[in-house]
């Protein structure tokens, strides 16, 4: 059985149907000696981006790993690290989410998206 459409299943379409179909089956290869280094950078990477967000927004300026809804969302918390969305055939996880100003229906601001990546510049497929 398939199981939830992910931003990983939706990053191997672009690239090879035939892995997004493993992705959406739960199946894995055997990882290369590449893939595994490019892993361990972007964790590096990623790390240390997220100890520079807790700097800039204090420990009460960040929350991690929550279910989003509108209620949270509303709460207006300046930064989430790791949060999702989930429904009965999706499972789609942000890096980040940094509140703006502006309009919405939120209240008087938004949200946007915040991606990790250990490329210098933003690539087509990100």
């Amino acid at each position: 059985m398939a199981s939830k459409i992910t931003h990983d299943a939706l990053d191997a379409q672009q690239h090879c149907r035939l892995k997004a179909y493993f992705r959406l089956r739960n199946e894995e290869g055997t990882k290369s000696d590449f893939e595994k280094l490019v892993f361990e950078d972007r964790q590096e990477l990623r790390a240390k981006a997220i100890e520079k967000i807790r700097r800039q927004y204090g420990e009460d300026g960040v929350e991690t790993d929550i279910s989003l809804s509108t209620a949270v969302l509303r709460k207006g918390i300046p930064f989430i690290l790791h949060g999702h969305l989930e429904d009965d055939r999706h499972l789609i996880g942000f890096d980040g989410l940094k509140r703006v100003d502006g309009s919405s229906i939120l209240g008087d601001f938004h949200y946007e998206p915040v991606m990790f990546s250990e490329a210098r510049r933003v690539r087509k497929s990100e």
